[in-house]
């Protein structure tokens, strides 16, 4: 279930940043969207986020070592 979490958390942090990216693009055109800067880099950033802190917390491998060797 959270490896499911993390990987729709990760998809959604590459499609919000592919947002931002648009955004920056649409200047070259002339018509500036900050809105879409702005959904996609604070979607991008917390949902990356999010998708890190879960895989820290929940997917590393636990240390098999006691510390009396």
């Amino acid at each position: 279930m959270i490896q499911t979490l993390v990987l729709i958390l990760s998809i959604s942090t590459v499609v919000f940043i592919g947002y931002a990216v648009a955004g920056i693009s649409s200047f070259f055109y002339g018509v500036g969207r900050l809105d879409l800067i702005a959904l996609g880099l604070i979607g991008g950033l917390s949902s990356g986020a999010c998708a890190l802190v879960l895989w820290l917390k929940f997917m590393l491998p636990r240390s098999t070592k006691t510390g009396k060797d």
